[in-house]
């Protein structure tokens, strides 16, 4: 099970389709009223970094500290009117799509890379092993990177609990009539710890008869492939250490860019007939050589 993760991912369209670039700074109200749908194939991640939860208390907190503190040479803007904006706080991640004036909470945003998932938000007309009727996706939430959802009753609506069951269909949590309450956020996670711990144990009973360094190396290998596979609907990168912040992160790529800006004029000197002076001889160099030609010369004067 991995460490409970605080970070923030920016997402912003894609450049390279043709046919979403009509939507590259539209407010959410224009693509509800001309049926566009926010598809995260679209996006691409602009920027990620760790954040203070106890100094990030709202997601508009975010968004006010991203508008201040990161760098512009980064992202062109902060922040832009149809960009995403997802926040990971305590390993519970939510998207928002950015407004003039707002963040717009989205479902659905995430992937579910596994083919074995039968659940997303979209899923309506569910029928759930050992329970009546058809059940259809209330909310969804992701936890330590997995997807769970709040399954709803076609027939009874309101009127009884909600299932909660993850994107497999297995149930994760005591039936509740509140949503994803503290409570059952914390049934979930018990869930996710006996689910893995099986695997652990198997992992352990098939090592058995080789040496423990060896032992140790598979389980070090096996927690590291799970740790990724779960954190990959989060922009599907590493998380930053904590210790790097987003000014800090900004100043390294700002470097890089420099550097860069300075690499193109040199070369850019040099097409044009001119050397960087990184590139020319010294001034005491140059001086020597042209008395060694004077010398030469006068030599070759003294002969004829």
């Amino acid at each position: 099970m991995i460490g409970r993760v605080n970070q923030f991912v920016i997402y912003r369209l894609r450049r390279d389709k043709k046919e979403i670039r009509a939507l590259r700074h539209q407010s959410y109200q224009y693509l509800k009223e001309y049926g566009f749908t926010i598809n995260s194939d679209d996006y691409v991640q602009l920027y990620l970094a760790s954040f203070d939860p106890a100094l990030i208390l709202t997601p508009q907190d975010l968004r006010k500290s991203i508008d201040q503190d990161l760098p512009r040479g980064v992202t062109g803007k902060a922040l832009e009117t149809g960009d995403i904006l997802a926040l990971t706080r305590e390993g519970i991640s939510k998207a928002y799509y950015v407004d003039p004036d707002r963040l717009i909470p989205l479902s659905g945003f995430f992937h579910v890379t596994s083919s074995s998932t039968v659940l997303n938000a979209n899923t309506s007309g569910y029928a759930i092993e050992g329970r009546e009727g058809l059940w259809s996706v209330a909310e969804e939430m992701w936890i330590d990177g997995q997807n769970f959802l709040l399954m709803q009753s076609d027939e009874y609506g309101n009127e009884v609990a909600f299932a909660v069951l993850d994107s497999h269909g297995k149930t994760a949590a005591a039936d509740t009539m509140d949503g994803f309450t503290d409570q059952v956020i914390e049934q979930i996670r018990e869930y996710m710890h006996r689910r893995s711990t099986p695997t652990r144990q198997s992992t352990e009973n098939a090592d058995k008869g080789s040496d423990a360094n060896k032992s140790s190396t598979m389980a070090s290998k096996n927690t590291t492939k799970n740790t990724e596979a779960e954190l990959s609907p989060v922009g599907k990168t590493e998380i930053l250490p904590s210790g790097e912040t987003a000014n800090e992160r900004g100043r390294l790529n700002w470097d890089e860019k420099k550097t860069q800006e300075a690499r193109q004029r040199r070369k850019k000197r040099r097409k044009k007939g001119k050397l960087p002076l990184k590139g020319r001889d010294s001034v005491l160099n140059r001086l020597k050589r042209y008395q060694e030609e004077l010398k030469k010369k006068a030599m070759a004067g003294t002969t004829a």
